[in-house]
């Protein structure tokens, strides 16, 4: 790897949470910040002379709690918004470098434990079911992981920087800095 040029990274590396931030322990918090971003800040340190030499391509996997918060998703969308700023910081430290960085922001994606996969911590943590929900409750359909996995392909292959699955939630991003409080009410009539 050192003397190969690297053509793609992708880092797809991390865990969810739930819980209440008035009941979040600093353990929890640190456990997030270490899976979501400290990981990825480290892989894509070591592979940066390797991308330089191949003017590669890095991906960060996100989530679309990195960039709109959501009630109930606990350290979660602390640790994805530090991932979106770390990624956004590499981008722009490193334009020089010709390496493009795509951010990939997708929102609840299928899996075969989608339904149950955080019951245990709305019991622990006495979240409700709804925050212990996909999305963390937010009514939005869940992504087919392949047909995911070929839009970031192509959004790579298209030289993107920013690809938002879906690209409806785009615009409730752009609102969260510049109209909070609608964007606030938009998120809570997502969760009735």
């Amino acid at each position: 790897l050192e003397s190969n040029p690297l053509h793609l990274l992708i880092n797809a590396v991390g865990r969810s949470d739930r819980g209440m931030l008035e009941s979040l322990k600093p353990t929890d918090l640190i456990a997030q910040f270490r899976a979501n971003v400290v990981t990825t800040f480290r892989m894509t340190q070591a592979c940066l002379p390797s991308l330089k030499r191949g003017e590669g391509t890095v991906v960060d996997i996100a989530s679309l709690a990195g960039i709109i918060a959501a009630p109930g998703m606990g350290a979660y969308c602390l640790a994805k918004h530090a991932l979106v700023a770390m990624h956004r910081q590499w981008r722009l430290e490193l334009h020089a470098s010709n390496i493009l960085f795509l951010l990939v922001c997708p929102g609840p994606i299928e899996r075969e434990d989608s339904d149950h996969r955080y019951d245990a911590l709305a019991v622990s943590r006495g979240i409700s079911e709804q925050q212990a929900a996909p999305g963390g409750g937010v009514r939005l359909n869940r992504l087919n992981p392949k047909m995911l996995s070929q839009q970031i392909l192509d959004a790579a292959a298209g030289r993107q920087i920013e690809l938002i699955v879906p690209g409806k939630a785009r615009w409730l991003a752009a609102l969260m800095p510049a109209w909070p409080s609608f964007a606030d009410k938009m998120v809570r009539k997502r969760l009735s």
